[in-house]
């Protein structure tokens, strides 16, 4: 008996395995992408901003600073 071919025999429905998974991914990362988006956007309990907002108001409050700080002679 040859070990090579033993090793290499592979069954003929997992050969066709890729053909029953196919499309899976795209779900995954459609419902992946939902789920962070939904997370970015829904207001944070106890602040009431959303991810987005406090990044926003973040980058606002800096620009208004460092502004002021330019300005300076």
């Amino acid at each position: 008996m040859d070990l090579n071919k033993a090793r290499t025999a592979v069954h003929p429905l997992e050969r066709l395995s890729w053909i029953r998974q196919h499309g899976s991914v795209i779900t995954e990362y459609t419902i992946t992408t939902a789920i962070v988006i939904t997370a970015l956007f829904i207001p944070i309990p106890g602040v009431g901003l959303s991810a987005v907002d406090f990044v926003i108001q973040a980058l606002n409050g800096f620009q208004d600073h460092s502004t002021v700080f330019l300005s300076m002679p």
